[in-house]
């Protein structure tokens, strides 16, 4: 992996973050085409331990994605890992431009933030009563943000891919964590294949990512939504909730 992270530590006001989580909830209008709503169950060794719900709305130039994810963690299942994040990208390729999450878990609160420029990353961190701001390099091409307790930003990296042939090709990911890291992932493409999902059984396409940390397998359908995510390793699996069947009623008997 080629990682591109030069870090200038200093301590800034939180401006980014606090200001992009701010920000309302894009206001979705039923029937409007560029307003979609979307929630992902989350599951670790088969057992369900929360979801993550987002909103996605098209602005003139931008693309504008919120979530919200509770999730019931430890051995117990009585931790709680609150997150909300809000992605900002450019409408025609999702090139990153900001993104802000805001985390609660065991009593702690941690926010982020993330401000891109052409050839620079702006890094926010606020946690335990302290702030600090990074910055790094930013690598040619997409970006996307890879923020632990949240899986939005796979889902922005299938729809990246709609409609791209290619048998391999690399993905730049900026991995937040104690130490924040932009690294260069691999996707490879591994065909069709039909996949449960609901009710009924659809034809998926199926895309692997490795990096560092793992590999990922997701499979997106023909629209480039995420229909599913496995990581082998952690147990992990987050499937996209489906639509409900729709029954017809039957028509009243005639007299």
């Amino acid at each position: 992996m080629i990682s591109f992270l030069v870090m200038l530590r200093h301590r800034l006001p939180w401006m980014v973050a606090i200001a992009l989580l701010a920000l309302p909830v894009p206001a979705l209008v039923l029937g409007a085409p560029q307003a979609e709503r979307t929630t992902f169950e989350i599951r670790v060794h088969d057992k369900a331990i929360g979801t993550e719900t987002i909103e996605f709305e098209n602005g003139t130039d931008s693309l504008r994605v919120s979530s919200s994810s509770l999730q019931m963690l430890g051995a117990s299942g009585r931790d709680s890992l609150a997150k909300q994040t809000k992605t900002v990208a450019t409408l025609e390729d999702l090139d990153l431009r900001a993104y802000a999450s805001a985390q609660r878990f065991l009593g702690q609160t941690i926010e982020r933030g993330v401000e891109c420029e052409d050839t620079l990353i702006h890094l926010t961190t606020f946690a335990n009563g302290r702030g600090e701001q990074d910055i790094a390099a930013r690598p040619p091409g997409r970006l996307f943000v890879i923020d632990a307790g949240s899986f939005v930003s796979f889902d922005l990296i299938c729809r990246m891919l709609r409609g791209r042939a290619f048998v391999t090709r690399p993905v730049n990911m900026l991995i937040l964590g104690p130490r924040d890291t932009v690294v260069t992932a691999t996707l490879e493409d591994g065909g069709t294949e039909t996949l449960r999902w609901g009710a009924a059984p659809v034809t998926a396409r199926r895309i692997t990512l490795t990096d560092r940390t793992g590999r990922y397998t997701m499979w997106m359908d023909p629209q480039g939504r995420m229909l599913r995510l496995e990581n082998t390793w952690s147990g992990v699996r987050v499937d996209r909730k489906a639509s409900p069947a729709r029954t017809t009623k039957p028509k009243p008997k005639s007299s």
